[in-house]
């Protein structure tokens, strides 16, 4: 009998900005978290930190999207799906996974509690 084919995981953004909306793509440490957790990372084909245009954020085929939040942020992403980039096309209708900035964007031993949320959000 033959294995099954491991599922693909959800197609997903990173975003680190929301104006001009900047993704984690490939070669970052960041790329390595939304992956490990599962998930297929739209730009993991662009290195480092690219910015997407409005354009291609209504038309990517967004499915998760992954934001990391805090206190500085909060107001900045809530105009984005109000009015911004996020909020038309595929992506305004992604299932969207908040986690704390600090835990998620510092490499240190609290990423692992951020890697089990995104983990399990994936799922």
């Amino acid at each position: 009998m033959r294995e099954a084919a491991p599922r693909a995981g959800p197609r997903a953004l990173l975003l680190v900005w929301p104006d001009p909306p900047q993704a984690a793509g490939g070669g970052t440490f960041l790329n390595d978290v939304l992956t490990e957790a599962g998930a297929r990372n739209l730009v993991g084909d662009r290195a480092g930190w690219p910015v997407l245009s409005a354009e291609y954020l209504a038309t990517a085929p967004v499915e998760l999207l992954v934001l990391p939040e805090s206190d500085q942020t909060k107001d900045a992403y809530a105009r984005a799906f109000r009015d911004g980039a996020l909020s038309r096309g595929p992506v305004s209708h992604a299932r969207v996974v908040r986690l704390d900035e600090s835990e998620l964007t510092r490499p240190g031993p609290r990423v692992f509690d951020a890697l089990e949320r995104l983990a399990a959000a994936v799922r």
